[in-house]
């Protein structure tokens, strides 16, 4: 599961975390309560995205819309939304 924890204390974030598989990567910033995130699911893994805060959520693969954010397949992910804080 990713769930980022987002704040308006960090507006700019990167980090990974290791897996069996590889590494889950992602990062973000919030400007103005725009929220532009990059997520990247590695190699035979499915990443469930969890997002409660953020609003008008829009989540592409390779600028196509992603409606099953419950498991995504391995790649890379462009996130964006209104974070109300």
């Amino acid at each position: 599961m990713v769930e980022p924890q987002l704040t308006a204390r960090l507006n700019n974030l990167e980090g990974s975390v290791s897996t069996i598989n590889g590494d889950i990567k992602v990062s973000w910033s919030i400007n103005e309560r725009q929220l532009a995130m990059s997520l990247q699911v590695p190699n035979n893994s499915l990443a469930h995205l969890l997002l409660p805060d953020v609003n008008d959520l829009l989540v592409t693969q390779q600028g196509i819309a992603v409606t099953d954010i419950s498991a995504l397949t391995p790649g890379e992910y462009n996130i964006s939304g209104i974070v109300s804080f």
